[in-house]
Order: structure tokens, then sequence, then C-alpha cells
């Protein structure tokens, strides 16, 4: 009766906190180093296939009410060239090329849900033979609602602020990013529209920076260091420090620092270089620990249309 009654006070202060005007809005994930589309459209079209992939994340395990979250993308370039495949071109630098995407998520959080839908485009301009940049755009709408069954009110009577809650708007996000056969980092923003939620809060938009490096240890094994940093305006902000190991294009394994949050251990596979599949677990190190077990989430991503002559920047990440 008492844990159901702590974790009933503790969901409806995520509640208000997520309804506060300077709170962090977007679902959060910790293997979106598998697929950095999640953070930045401009990612759309780096890889040499058609790149799907499916994730769910469990948060805070044990928990009543705790985030759940889940997301469906894909995104493939077009007419994408590289001047070492093509005689025509060897010695000059890759063409530029267009690329789509598209991306669906959705969240649960106790009585609240959040589901958005997005369409991509991006555009990938080689700067020498070694670099690229590619500036990305999504559009799209996102729903926000709440189940007012689950919700228990004072006296009966519907508060306004939770029956204004319910909304449809339109959404946008904008990234750069910038990537080699060793680096790669950009920087973005979601909720670009900065809509008005319901009578007491708004869409904040949201900015990420990213940036990695691989470093070769030796002819099996690769380190790929690698930071996110998150911040939302007037609010404060959250550093991801990461590390993952790489065995050929087969195993990788990893570990994450979250600032205030968690330390997180994951790994993947790939199989036959057309699945992907990756595992995580969050040891939870704020103080939501006294209440909750950690957060698992799995990821599975098939790579379609593959050329298997050409070398592609997912083989270096």
């Amino acid at each position: 009766m008492r844990k159901s009654l702590i974790n009933s006070l503790t969901a409806s202060l995520i509640l208000f906190s997520f309804l506060e005007v300077e709170a962090q809005q977007q679902g959060q994930y910790s293997q979106y180093m598998m697929n950095y589309y999640l953070l930045n459209p401009a990612v759309a079209g780096t890889d040499d296939f058609l790149d799907i992939k499916l994730g769910y994340r469990n948060q805070w395990t044990g928990f009543n009410g705790a985030p759940q979250n889940f997301y469906l993308s894909g995104n493939s370039p077009f007419n994408k060239i590289h001047s070492r495949h093509d005689k025509k071109f060897s010695k000059k630098m890759d063409r530029a090329h267009h690329a789509i995407g598209g991306l669906a998520t959705g969240q649960t959080l106790g009585a609240m849900s959040n589901y958005t839908a997005y369409m991509t485009y991006s555009y990938h301009i080689p700067l020498n033979l070694e670099w690229k940049m590619s500036l990305g755009v999504s559009a799209g709408l996102l729903q926000n609602s709440l189940n007012q069954e689950k919700v228990q009110f004072v006296d009966n009577v519907p508060d306004v602020a939770v029956s204004t809650y319910n909304t449809l708007k339109p959404d946008m996000s904008f990234g750069i990013w910038f990537y080699s056969s060793k680096f790669f980092g950009g920087v973005s923003s979601m909720q670009l529209f900065d809509n008005k939620l319901g009578n007491q809060g708004r869409l904040n938009r949201h900015y990420y920076t990213t940036a990695g490096y691989k470093i070769k240890l030796n002819r099996e094994l690769s380190l790929i260091p690698s930071l996110l940093f998150k911040t939302v305006p007037n609010s404060a902000y959250q550093v991801d420090i990461n590390a993952k190991i790489k065995y050929l294009n087969l195993f990788w394994g990893g570990i994450s620092y979250r600032n205030q949050d968690a330390v997180v251990f994951l790994t993947g596979i790939n199989v036959k270089n057309l699945v992907d599949v990756g595992y995580s677990y969050d040891i939870t190190t704020s103080n939501i620990s006294k209440y909750a077990n950690g957060s698992h989430e799995v990821m599975l991503g098939f790579r379609l249309n593959t050329q298997a002559e050409i070398v592609s920047p997912h083989d270096f990440w």
C-alpha cells in the first residue's frame, strides 16, 4: 500500500514537471548510438542502404506509470556514388546526393501519451575527398493526449489545464551533420514551432550536439568515444559520455554515463551485414532508484538494398 502510494505521488510529480514550461519533453533513448537519425534529420541518407530500425524502451521497471518509448524509423539515399568505386570519378570528389526518411515515435507516461510522425529530406554535400556535410529537415505532426479516466480529480471536477492538454500540432526539426571515415558530429533542434501545450506550458525547443571519433586499436578492434549534449532553453542540460568497442563489423559493446541519471551498459551484434540487434540496460543513479529498477531497451535494425562493395560510414562508427 505504501509503495503504491509513493509510486502514485512520484508519477504525479513527473506529470507536473512534464507540463512545466522548462521541462524536457522528448523521449529518452540509450541506443541512439545505433540510430543518430533519432536526434538529427541530417543523418538520413548517410549510409549506403535503406536503413530500417525499430526500438522499444521500458524505463524504470517496477515503477507504476513509468515511461515507455518506442519508435520506427527508415531512411535511404538516392544516386549515391563513391568516387573510389567508379572509375569515371576516381580522382574527383563524391557526388552530392539526396535522401528521404520517415520517423514515428510514441511515449506513454502514466495517463499521458505522446505520438509523433515525421517525413524527412536531407541533402549531402562533399566538402573534399574525405569530408561531407548534410542538411536535413523533418516535418510532421505531434499529438499529446491525457486519459482522464486515469486521473483522479479533486471533488471529481476535471481541471481546466488537464482537459485542454489533448492537442494535435504541426512540428518541425532541423539539423546539420558532418562526417568522414573516422569522425561524425552535428547539431540539431526539435520542436521548432514552440507550440503551446494546453493552458500550462509549451512544447519547448530541444537542442542536441553530437560528436564522435574512431580510434583503431588493431586490425580487429576499434574504440569509438562519443559525446551527446542535450539542452532546453532556460532549463538544465544533460550530457552523455559514451565509449563503444567494435570487433570488425560483427560485435560491439559499450558503456555510457548520463549525468544525474544513469550508467548504461550496451551490446549488439550484426548478422551477415543485414540485421542489427542491440540491447542496453540503464542502472539508475538518480533519486528515482529508491522506487524503481533499471531501464531496458532493445533495438532491431534491417539493412536493405545493401551494396556489399561499398563501405558505409556505418561500418566505421
